[in-house]
């Protein structure tokens, strides 16, 4: 049957209980054309409203462009092109609609649903299938697509959850609740929010992006954002193309890979980590495999490494934690800045041009630099290039080489039992192994039990890890305490070298000559503590470094303490002071005597030009004051003529 209808009585027409497919096509007659195959039980026209309902078989109907269409009850496709409007509901085959001129809703659709050209909002509830959105202002799906979405040129979108992938193309904005497939975004999309991504996740061609992922189940790789926030990527995690990018990760469960940004904190890292070009400040956590980094401007703060780590091109502070395996360092160390590393196995430093640098280190191996002087293993330094403006603390358990062409300003070495920290370092990285491994598990889990209704719980297995991640961060610290408690435990001994004279005294010497200086400028020996600190300071005697406690990200790392070290040869002749060691066992108490010897002691020097010390070396502004003081306590028997003679020879006299 066919019918037809002057448009004048029909603005809107209401459709409903259609057996078959149901099409509807737009002209520019002023009627409306009603043909189906099969009996239709109602055609009812009324004020501006035509109504069909109980067709038998297919329904088909030609109608005016500014139609509006509402359709209900089709147990067949629905193809509508060209009208004003659509509302379409409890559809059991796919829906397409083409060239609507307003709004579109759809409730229920059971098969797939294909729009393009749309000049409203869009309004979906429930897409059994797969759902195509092609040229539209708004898409809004509450419920869920049950089959992938792909959304192409649309201004804003926010979608509840699709069931398989969803790919947006030239979106300007979208927030999405769940994705249980893949995730693709591309075509310089402004801003992306999800939640909960169960497969990969990528976000390409992106400019100045702003992306927040709270859950990626795989892969993350986000071109040219400008800020980016993830919760816990299962997967590897890659972020380039922005050199202004500001990323903030809280767990990544395979490897890290940034290329170019101005600011990163990072929290748990199950893989390997390589960051590149990094404008600001860099903040990880813990890295179960190896690490590299090369270009990073600002200050490097992490807090465990389980591999070896390169650094290349790091111009601001560094402080690691514990890196397990091997070390290679090359950074500028600026002045003022204070930087600690802590190395289970071998560590590599490349000395910046024209250093300006104290390095401070306990060595379980070897010790090997430029007119550096150490005992072969078991050993600490205390080395001064120029002015020793930036600091340096190193606590290596295996061999440590310094490469560089400049020769220390001072030197000064001795030994140590900080060779069984390479041991505890070796379970260490065992340790982080593991722990990566549960981190990236657990992460996996939860972001694929999204579809059933686990997420909390799996949440919480993560958040678990994490806890795990910071406990074990603590253990280290003990760890720490212990090394250092055990360093500060040994007795310091000192042999003193000038102009071919020497001495030898302990810490308990230090101190009385110390105790004597006090009660002498107490009753009235003017400059006397002072002039013997002077003295001490121009000797360069040395504090060995103790263990820095690790970060807590994104909480810096505590310095280190000094503490007291064993045996330190001091040297000085008429070119200036040299610094140079003799160890004593572990063990052994240091000897109490105090003698002076004409012989000579075999130690390689390292020149230090007169008058060149550090600022808090500096010389006496009242040299003869300090040796008036120093001979009025020699003449009083506060000290030992011996004992005073070195503090005359040390003040220059």
């Amino acid at each position: 049957m066919q019918q037809t209808f002057p448009a004048g009585t029909a603005q809107k027409i209401v459709i409903r209980d259609v057996d078959g497919d149901l099409k509807i096509h737009s002209w520019e007659q002023q009627t409306i054309q009603v043909g189906s195959s099969g009996p239709i039980s109602n055609i009812q026209p009324g004020e501006n409203v035509l109504d069909i309902a109980d067709c038998d078989d297919d329904l088909e109907l030609w109608v005016p462009l500014e139609t509006a269409i509402a359709a209900s009850g089709v147990d067949g496709d629905v193809v509508i092109e060209g009208v004003q409007q659509v509302e379409l509901s409890d559809v059991d085959g796919g829906a397409t609609l083409r060239n609507i001129s307003n709004t579109v809703l759809l409730t229920d659709v059971d098969g797939g649903a294909a729009l393009s050209n749309i000049g409203g909002e869009v309004t979906l509830r429930e897409i059994g299938g797969d759902l195509a959105v092609r040229n539209a202002q708004v898409v809004r799906l509450s419920g869920s697509i049950q089959g992938d979405a792909s959304i192409l040129s649309v201004r804003q979108v926010t979608i509840d959850n699709t069931d398989g992938d969803l790919t947006l193309n030239m979106v300007e904005e979208a927030s999405v609740s769940n994705v249980s497939g893949d995730l693709l975004s591309k075509g310089n999309i402004a801003a992306l929010n999800v939640s909960n991504v169960g497969g990969d996740c990528k976000v390409l061609e992106s400019s100045n992006a702003t992306i927040n992922l709270s859950h990626v189940g795989g892969d993350c790789r986000l071109e040219g954002a400008a800020h980016v926030q993830a919760s816990h990527i299962g997967g590897s995690f890659n972020v380039q193309g922005n050199a202004a990018a500001e990323v903030s990760v809280g767990n990544v469960g395979g490897d890290l890979t940034i290329i170019g940004a101005s600011a990163l904190q990072i929290g748990n890292i199950a893989g390997d980590s390589q960051l590149r070009d990094v404008q600001g400040d860099v903040s990880l956590g813990s890295i179960a495999g190896d690490a590299q980094f090369n270009g990073i401007a600002g200050n490097l703060q992490l807090s465990n490494i389980g591999g070896d780590t390169k650094l290349r091109g790091v111009r601001g502070a560094l402080n690691l934690g514990y890196i397990s395996g091997d070390l290679y360092a090359e950074a500028d160390f600026p002045a003022d800045s204070t930087s600690h590393l802590r190395v289970g196995g071998d560590a590599v430093v490349v000395l910046p041009q024209n250093a300006d640098l104290n390095i401070r280190a306990y060595v379980g191996g070897s010790i090997s630099g430029y007119s550096v002087v150490a005992s072969s293993s078991g050993s600490w330094v205390n080395l001064v290039y120029n002015n020793g403006a930036a600091h340096l603390d190193l606590n290596v358990g295996g061999d440590l080489t310094l490469k560089g062409n400049q020769a220390p300003r001072s030197s000064s070495s001795g030994g140590s039992s900080w060779g069984d920290f390479s041991k505890e370092m070796s379970g260490f990285g065992h340790d982080m192994e593991k722990l990566g491994q549960e981190i990236s598990s657990a992460v996996a889990d939860m972001t694929s039990s999204i579809g059933f209704g686990l997420a909390n719980e799996a949440k919480r297995s993560v958040e678990e890890q994490v806890r795990r991640a910071h406990r074990f961060t603590e253990e280290q610290n003990r760890r720490a305490e212990k090394w250092a408690k055990r360093a500060s435990k040994q007795a310091a001994k000192f042999n003193v070298r000038i102009n071919n004279r020497e001495w030898h005294m302990d810490t308990e010497h230090l101190e009385h000559i110390m105790d004597q200086a006090r009660r002498a400028t107490a009753e009235g020996v003017q400059g006397a503590l002072e002039a013997v600190e002077q003295a001490l300071k121009n000797l360069h005697i040395p504090v060995p470094p103790t263990p820095p406690t690790p970060p807590t990200p994104p909480t810096p790392p505590t310095p280190p303490t000094a503490s007291e070290g064993p045996t330190t040869w001091i040297t000085k002749d008429e070119k200036g002071f040299t610094v140079s060691s003799v160890s004593t066992s572990p063990g052994v108490a240091a000897s109490s005597s105090f003698s002076q010897s004409y012989e000579e002691h075999n130690a390689p020097e390292v020149p230090v030009a007169a008058g060149e010390v550090e600022d808090e070396n500096a010389a006496s502004v009242h040299p003869e004051q300090d040796r008036e003081a120093i001979l009025r306590m020699i003449a009083e028997g506060r000290i030992s003529p011996e004992e005073g003679d070195m503090l005359l020879e040390a003040l220059g006299g």
